[in-house]
């Protein structure tokens, strides 16, 4: 081997390493920038992740409303079935009450119609006048005075 073939050697040498090494700064670079993206990713993905946290946060709490929901319906299914059963016994009492109301009135019609309860007539009164400087009195039936009246006044019938 002579000086030349050293000398291109050398240069062939010196070549391939600045290439290795402009090859080198390339990956580098190029791992600097996949390392940028992913953690551009990772950011991207934990504000995701945190969204969709609130999400399922925010889905439990409907589903826990909802169970809510469906157990303050029940409970008032339950409490319309005790006020319809409440309504439907208080028809009953104030029906049966009635039902003894027209019992009895018919019964008290009935002893009133056959003289059983009857009230006695009224005895029939009448005024008498008997002349202007006498004063009016008040007779019964069989024109005994009950009460002489001084002044009146005369009314239509």
């Amino acid at each position: 081997m002579n000086a030349e073939d050293r000398k291109l050697i050398e240069a062939n040498e010196r070549l391939m390493n600045e290439k290795f090494e402009g090859l080198g700064k390339l990956l580098n670079a190029q791992f600097q920038n996949v390392h940028e993206r992913l953690d551009k990713i990772e950011a991207q993905t934990t504000k995701t992740n945190g969204r969709v946290t609130e999400l399922e946060v925010k889905d439990h709490n409907r589903e826990l409303f909802c169970a809510k929901i469906q157990a303050t319906k029940a409970a008032n299914d339950d409490r319309d079935e005790k006020d319809i059963t409440y309504k439907s016994m208080r028809r009953q009492v104030i029906s049966t009450t009635i039902s003894i109301l027209v019992a009895l009135s018919t019964v008290i019609v009935l002893f009133w119609g056959t003289g059983l309860m009857k009230k006695p007539a009224p005895e029939k009164i009448y005024y008498e006048y008997i002349g202007p400087d006498t004063k009016l009195q008040l007779r019964d039936s069989k024109g005994q005075v009950i009460e002489n009246i001084d002044s009146f006044y005369w009314t239509k019938p």
